[in-house]
């Protein structure tokens, strides 16, 4: 899957998930498409970036 996106110079192109988090990271992206619409990394909720998860934590319990 591709994610349509948009470079702080203007640029559009489309990117794999695992670069769109580098560009993220690295503060390249201006604009992102999801399927509600475009996303603003500065003003608008990403993975990773606000909220607090209450429930049990999993990620760490072993599985056999």
């Amino acid at each position: 899957m591709l994610i349509r996106v948009v470079y702080r110079d203007e640029r559009f192109d489309f990117v794999k998930p695992v670069l769109l988090n580098e560009l993220l990271y690295l503060n390249m992206i201006k604009k992102f498409r999801r399927s509600e619409g475009w996303v603003n990394p500065v003003n608008d909720k990403i993975r990773g970036t606000g909220g607090h998860y209450r429930g049990p934590e999993r990620r760490n319990e072993m599985t056999v």
